[in-house]
């Protein structure tokens, strides 16, 4: 093999399959152009640099259009310098990387286009983290089946790239294109935490949110996905159980005024209340009033709120699944009434 290397043109750049800063640029084309320093001595420089950006990672690809040749990529797997993660990517030095570093891993073993999806998005976006399975969710555009050992592949006709971003070096799906996926797998109440946690983030990009939900027909959990966006989310942040933000959706599927929640009314804090009807709705969720107790401090207060000459409707989560239209009426009608007085 010739002891000189010549400088790495620009068009390899795309084989690194990383947006080169400037800086990262300058230095591989440095690390592979410096003549005064031997050439193994140029390939590791280059390889460091670039698995530095990488969380430790890098692909086979990668180390063809740094340089490497084959022989000399199956000595470094030999000796240890590379570990390998899946096929044709490894860690570099050791295999204690990051979680960083296994997600990037994972879209660097199924392709360019690849992005972060699913449980694992909705981790890296600090969203909720329900990723109990081992494997890794990506996703690809297109159709077909293709599944890698410890990857879990998803294929998606819609996917674009624009909703397809970069975090911490990382392809990965928008929050709102992963509120999308997560609402289709998981329950009502994990979905919820997630789509908060995106909202308090500021994370979400609502015109996107609209998009997908708008062109969205067919796919599985839409309708749960637009039930929480349409809320006004003013209200839907003061929630503190799943049974408050199923009750600000009821109003708001019935046509009622959407009411204050967890709103201190006359010297009282309620769970939900229109202060001109003077109503109050007091949600009994087991989640937040379970045990003796509990009970007995929910039947005074609602003694106490009535003694005030106010209107106290209790309504449970079975309640709001079973008797809806009976808890619809009652409302309505009280305030109709405080509207005609």
């Amino acid at each position: 093999m010739s002891g000189t290397l010549q400088p790495m043109p620009h068009r390899h750049f795309a084989a690194l399959r990383v947006p080169m800063r400037l800086d990262i640029a300058e230095g591989l084309l440095a690390a592979w152009g410096d003549e005064s320093v031997p050439r193994t001595l140029r390939l590791e420089r280059a390889l460091a640099l670039l698995a530095s950006r990488q969380h430790g990672t890098i692909s086979r690809a990668q180390l063809l259009a740094l340089g490497f040749q084959p022989g000399e990529i199956q000595t470094r797997i030999s000796c240890g310098r590379l570990i390998p993660l899946h096929r044709g990517v490894y860690a570099v030095g050791h295999s204690a990387i990051s979680r960083d570093g296994r997600w990037l891993a994972a879209t660097l073993a199924t392709g360019a286009e690849s992005a972060l999806s699913f449980r694992d998005s909705s981790a890296a976006w600090s969203m909720g983290d329900f990723t109990f399975r081992t494997a890794i969710e990506v996703t690809l555009p297109g159709t077909g089946s293709r599944q890698i050992e410890g990857i879990r592949v998803h294929r998606s006709r819609d996917l674009s790239h624009a909703h397809v971003t970069e975090l911490r070096g990382i392809r990965v799906t928008t929050p709102a294109w992963t509120l999308r996926d997560l609402a289709g797998t998981l329950g009502a109440r994990h979905f919820r935490q997630c789509f908060d946690a995106a909202d308090r983030l500021g994370v979400l990009d609502w015109d996107e949110l609209a998009y997908l939900i708008d062109n969205g027909r067919g796919h599985r959990g839409v309708s749960l996905l637009a039930r929480y966006a349409q809320l006004d989310r003013r209200q839907a942040r003061r929630t503190r159980s799943m049974l408050e933000l199923d009750f600000l959706a009821f109003c708001r599927e019935e046509g009622f005024p959407e009411p204050l929640v967890n709103h201190t009314f006359e010297s009282f804090e309620v769970d939900a209340c229109w202060p001109k009807a003077r109503l109050v709705v007091e949600l009994d969720s087991w989640e937040w009033h379970r045990g003796r107790a509990a009970f007995e401090r929910d039947r005074a207060k609602s003694s106490d709120l009535q003694a005030a000459g106010l209107h106290v409707i209790p309504v449970t989560d079975q309640r709001l699944r079973q008797e809806r239209p009976r808890v619809a009426d009652t409302i309505g009608t009280l305030l109709a009434r405080a509207d005609a007085a």
